[in-house]
């Protein structure tokens, strides 16, 4: 992946992050673009909500 493009990234994840942290959201970054990795993902902040 080219410099340009991963800084790019970064920049974008650093904002995304921010803004879930800002609207008091959580950030669940997906390990792939998979339906399993979605299920995964929506599990766990389920287990967190139904720990609150």
């Amino acid at each position: 992946m080219p410099g340009a493009l991963r800084s790019a990234i970064a920049t974008t994840v650093g904002q995304v992050k921010r803004l879930c942290r800002e609207a008091h959201k959580p950030f669940v970054p997906l390990r792939t673009a998979s339906l399993a990795s979605f299920a995964a993902a929506v599990g766990t902040m389920g287990q967190a909500a139904a720990a609150e």
